[in-house]
């Protein structure tokens, strides 16, 4: 067998790397963040707790990369060409991607939301989502100021509080209406609301 090239010990490093961070990410979605121990996530990926350092440096950056990778799935999605401005193709785009990113990646959220309840996790990540829920909370305010909106940060409030709830329910209710709650979403607010 040949000696491995730089390239291949690089991509089974990313890919050791995304399988300690989905090890992770479900063990803390399902256990919660300070219940699961760096022993249990390496356990349970299939590796000694001593080679998961070499990945990450602690729990806590462990964390901070699965928020960060959430976080950049979510911003794909809503300003697709990344030039600071939401239009209304993109505000489509926008919440049709949300609610994809939604069923596709249940475990992310539900972490997310166990973290903002739990303020030790939180304050792990804390610049990071005040830094991602500004720039959110800019961009919407910005489209529904251009569709008309007589107060358009309060309605870009209202609607992130909005897209909060629908997590919420989707994630801890039974047979929640996802397709039509986002079709009502998208009618609603690409009319404004004022």
């Amino acid at each position: 067998m040949a000696p491995r090239t730089e390239s291949e010990f690089e991509k089974l490093r990313l890919e050791r790397k995304s399988q300690i961070m989905e090890t992770a990410l479900e063990l803390f979605a399902r256990d919660g963040y300070h219940q699961t121990a760096v022993s249990k996530i390496a356990d349970r990926a299939g590796i000694s707790k001593g080679l998961m350092y070499n990945y990450f440096a602690s729990k806590e950056e462990l964390l901070d990369a699965i928020i960060t990778k959430g976080i950049d799935l979510f911003l794909e999605s809503f300003d697709p060409d990344q030039d600071g401005t939401l239009t209304s193709e993109e505000f489509d785009y926008f919440v049709y991607g949300l609610f994809n990113i939604l069923s596709r990646y249940q475990r992310f959220f539900r972490l997310y939301i166990s973290v903002l309840s739990q303020p030790e996790a939180l304050q792990i990540i804390k610049t990071k989502f005040e830094e991602f829920y500004e720039f959110y909370l800019q961009l919407l305010t910005q489209y529904f100021a251009r569709i008309g909106s007589k107060n358009p940060e309060a309605e870009a409030r209202l609607f992130a509080a909005m897209v909060d709830g629908i997590m919420f329910h989707f994630l801890f209710l039974k047979d929640y209406p996802l397709d039509e709650v986002k079709k009502i979403i998208i009618n609603r607010f690409k009319a404004g609301i004022s």
